[in-house]
């Protein structure tokens, strides 16, 4: 198994590095995690915690912006992991190309209450998921 960081990258996830950032980071699930030194003294910013997570939009940005975690603990990163990943199936809505709004992402237990995409087209979707 790979890590980083001496932190093993779970299933699902890839190494998405890139030297301009402050530190390491994998993607998966449409999830990016920022993975810091283990070592406070090594940090760009030792102020912040090790750990920085979040629900990315179709750009990859933090969706909504300020819907963001940080911790210090893997296993914060893990539950948010759990807590947020997301189907395979519709995380886009294909008619107008957006999520919808309102919702802290498209994982299975968000698209229950999500108010629509642009075209109206995912609320529908998600309305006949969960109530089959």
């Amino acid at each position: 198994m790979a890590t980083i960081e001496g932190i093993e990258i779970p299933e699902g996830f890839e190494d998405t590095s890139y030297g301009n950032d402050v530190c390491p980071s994998i993607e998966g699930f449409n999830i990016k995690v920022f993975i810091d030194y283990a070592d406070v003294a090594l940090r760009e910013y030792p102020e912040h915690p090790r750990f920085t997570f979040y629900v990315m939009d179709k750009y990859g940005q933090a969706f909504p912006f300020d819907n963001y975690g940080q911790s210090d603990a893997w296993s914060d990163v893990l539950a948010y992991i759990a807590a947020h990943k997301h189907d395979s199936d519709g995380d886009i809505c294909p008619r107008c190309d957006e999520y919808p709004q309102g919702c802290v992402c498209q994982c299975a237990n968000c698209k229950q209450h999500a108010q629509s995409c642009a075209c109206g087209n995912l609320q529908r979707q998600a309305f006949d998921k969960v109530n089959p």
